[in-house]
């Protein structure tokens, strides 16, 4: 799979995801808070030239070798996010990135054009717990802060696995996969 073909299947996500949050909002009740929740890496972000650059690296080598790299926005990810914010439909960013990375992540989701999301949701350093465990436990987190989730879109089946959302899409990752 090419990184256009990639960029393509993610555009045809996008526009299902968005459908259904426009579907899906029309019916909504006046109080219900409404959630989406986002992956970042190969997700939100492009690591493209990071991991071409580095011959496919390992992540951990990855940020080693290019601390201060700046992911670019996969932009029909970036149109969905804009969409649910402009329809009154939070973000949450979950990721498997650790709370070292805040502050990168911070800056390179801005400078790649996200902004006014709800919240980022990062890994304690050190943390080893599956994507599968951790993700599925911090959509719970945000249900009780009263958060009804339309959906979860990731790269990974991983990032969708276990509770909380009404509907998930998966973008396609021909690079890596995540447990």
């Amino acid at each position: 799979m090419t990184q256009e073909s990639t960029i393509g299947k993610s555009r045809e996500v996008a526009n299902d995801a968005k459908d259904y949050l426009e579907m899906r909002v029309k019916h909504a009740s006046k109080d219900e808070k409404l959630a989406a929740v986002f992956d970042i890496d190969e997700m939100s972000l492009s690591n493209w030239e990071v991991m071409f650059g580095c011959g496919f690296c390992s992540y951990p080598s990855q940020t080693k070798l290019y601390p201060n790299a700046q992911g670019s926005a996969i932009i029909p990810i970036l149109e969905l996010f804009n969409y649910a914010r402009e329809i009154g439909v939070a973000v949450f960013f979950i990721t498997g990135r650790q709370n070292a990375q805040r502050e990168a992540t911070i800056k390179n989701l801005t400078y790649a054009g996200y902004s006014s999301w709800a919240d980022l949701v990062m890994q304690p350093d050190g943390n080893k717990k599956p994507a599968r465990e951790f993700k599925s436990h911090d959509r719970q987190l945000i249900e009780e802060k009263g958060y009804h989730i339309l959906l979860n879109i990731g790269d990974q089946v991983s990032d969708l696995a276990g509770c909380c959302e009404e509907r998930v899409f998966k973008v396609p990752n021909p690079f890596y996969l995540v447990n």
